[in-house]
């Protein structure tokens, strides 16, 4: 990791550090369950965690992307006013530990799917305005998009419900990230741990329609994420497909590490938009 960071710096990339806290059960090591009844353990663990990541990385990163998921992944047993609580406790203590570099906090499934299969009070929009009400010192919302998936993902939107979303996110006043995943194909995936498998069925699996469709519906994401001002970034949730992945198909290079039609689309359109 050291090595990679230093290798992004020499070269000119921005390079955001996160998430530091995730509650799904591929990021938590397995003796943090033992304290599953000990809120207050469990947040002198994390907090004691955030202090040795953002100290050892101090004035490396541009941005440190503080938590993410806390709406809705929770592997460990919380009421929704410990999540916020620890939420704070990691933003408070990377501030203390950094004080220049801006925090990011990021949320899943912005329209709230999740709430349908869940007994939950807060929406994303209700759980990041609690957070932004708190004045703890976040630069710079983030909102992850995986389109295209069920469960556990989001449905694929027009763009104009996807325009009117990310007007909501804008109205805290902050900077907005977008993270993205679109899949590439509805073949089966073996590689993919999570279970949100694409849906698509206007088209055959694997025809030449099938790809032609994914390369236009993310052209127009795009084109629709640069006309929002207050949107500062956009990052590829997953790079590729060849390894064990989260998400069926949504890296930018396949299985066979061949780079597929979205990187060379948003390679394309940033020459001709941001360049």
């Amino acid at each position: 990791l050291d090595a990679q960071i230093e290798w992004c710096r020499e070269v000119g990339l921005r390079v955001c550090g996160g998430p530091i806290l995730r509650l799904d059960k591929g990021f938590l090591p397995d003796w943090l369950y033992l304290w599953e009844d000990d809120f207050e353990q469990i947040e002198a663990c994390v907090a004691s965690f955030v202090e040795a990541v953002v100290t050892r990385y101090h004035g490396k990163m541009h941005a440190w992307h503080c938590a993410a998921r806390l709406n809705t992944d929770a592997a460990l047993a919380l009421e929704e006013e410990d999540m916020i609580r620890l939420a704070a406790t990691v933003i408070q203590t990377a501030r203390h530990a950094d004080s220049k570099t801006p925090l990011i906090v990021s949320f899943d499934q912005p329209w709230g799917e999740y709430l349908a299969r869940e007994d939950r009070d807060l929406s994303p929009l209700h759980f990041a305005d609690a957070l932004v009400r708190a004045d703890l010192g976040i630069a710079g919302l983030g909102v992850e998009i995986n389109l295209g998936y069920s469960p556990g993902g989001t449905l694929r939107r027009e763009m104009l419900d996807l325009s009117q979303q990310l007007d909501r996110w804008l109205y805290f006043g902050l900077p907005l990230l977008v993270m993205l995943t679109i899949p590439s194909s509805r073949k089966p995936d073996e590689q993919a741990a999570r279970q949100a498998w694409p849906i698509d069925a206007d088209q055959e699996v694997g025809s030449d329609e099938e790809a032609r469709r994914y390369a236009d519906y993310l052209e127009r994401v795009a084109q629709m994420l640069l006309a929002k001002t207050g949107v500062h970034g956009v990052i590829w949730d997953q790079l590729h497909d060849a390894t064990k992945h989260e998400f069926a198909h949504g890296g930018l290079f396949d299985e066979q590490h061949q780079p597929k039609a979205a990187l060379s689309k948003l390679f394309e359109f940033r020459c001709r938009h941001l360049l």
